[in-house]
């Protein structure tokens, strides 16, 4: 009578018994791991959204705004709105004849982000060297009570913190 290669009962609830522990102690870490990478992701589609702009100012030789918007036509101040980036000919911070819409960012999917600025809280405008329409600000970001900041300079350029306590 040939030996049978199968495993035994007793082994096979073991083996599941391991699985399971493991499983219940891993899933804790996984929602953990799932919020820190949503808030990475905001963070670069935020800091791309601030490059692009001030890229585009540069290589067009023209001005370009950064703002949320509603209908992709006026700004407001409400970050929470999707992002639209177009070319400011007449520097009104709203979209007219004289300007066009560069690209349109949809809106967080988790999260608030927040811009305490100055002079204004509704737009980035870029001039055509890169440097920022006498701006500076930071925007804060918050999900499940942790989140980051970006602080952007006259030059337009972008750093962030992390560990924000919300």
């Amino acid at each position: 009578m040939p030996k049978s290669h199968g495993f035994t009962l007793l082994e096979l609830l073991l083996t599941i018994a391991i699985v399971a522990i493991l499983g219940a102690i891993s899933i804790p870490y996984l929602h953990d791991i799932a919020t820190q990478y949503r808030r990475i992701v905001e963070q670069k589609r935020l800091v791309s959204a601030i490059n692009t702009a001030r890229s585009m100012a540069i290589s067009h030789g023209r001005f370009v705004t950064l703002c949320p918007s509603v209908d992709n036509k006026h700004c407001t101040s409400d970050w929470q709105q999707p992002l639209m980036i177009f070319i400011d000919g007449d520097i009104k911070a709203e979209v007219d004849q004289q300007d066009y819409l560069l690209r349109a960012i949809n809106d967080l999917s988790y999260g608030t982000l927040q811009l305490k600025a100055f002079p204004t809280k509704r737009y980035f405008r870029f001039h055509p060297d890169g440097f920022t329409d006498n701006q500076n600000g930071t925007f804060s970001y918050c999900y499940q009570h942790q989140g980051w900041q970006l602080i952007v300079n006259r030059a337009g350029r972008v750093r962030s913190e992390d560990g924000l306590k919300c």
